[in-house]
């Protein structure tokens, strides 16, 4: 660091939201903050991204929180355009995956649990 130059930076980590500075600035939150499909919050000039939005989502039509890279790094963009006054909205679908081993698992979408339709399962279970 350069003798005399100030460096300043803002780290979330956890896994639950902390609310209490935008509950300070009076955005309105649940489980996050709340913001619409552009990332705006309760405020217009105020955008939030990542793992503390709560996103009103265009294709599922339903507010949801996604604790994953791929939110974080495909949301800004999307905020960004908003902010300079372009019709955006984050419609990107949730998707998780794990290999473990030669056992691989990949999920896209979003449901509450006992809300979905169907399992599919391929290869041998049993083993």
């Amino acid at each position: 660091m350069i003798s005399g130059a100030a460096s300043r930076f803002l780290a979330f980590v956890g896994a639950a939201p902390n609310t209490s500075l935008a509950q300070a600035c009076g955005l309105d939150v649940s489980d996050g903050i709340l913001v619409d499909a552009a990332l705006r919050t309760s405020d217009p000039d105020i955008f939030a991204v990542g793992d503390i939005a709560n996103a009103l989502h265009p294709t599922l039509v339903r507010r949801i929180r996604v604790e994953h890279w791929a939110t974080a790094l495909n949301q800004p963009a999307v905020a960004a355009a908003a902010m300079l006054g372009n019709d955006a909205s984050y419609d990107e679908l949730p998707y998780f995956y794990t290999d473990q081993y030669d056992l691989g698992m990949e999920y896209i979408g979003f449901v509450l649990p006992g809300e979905y339709d169907q399992v599919v399962f391929r290869g041998d279970v049993g083993a």
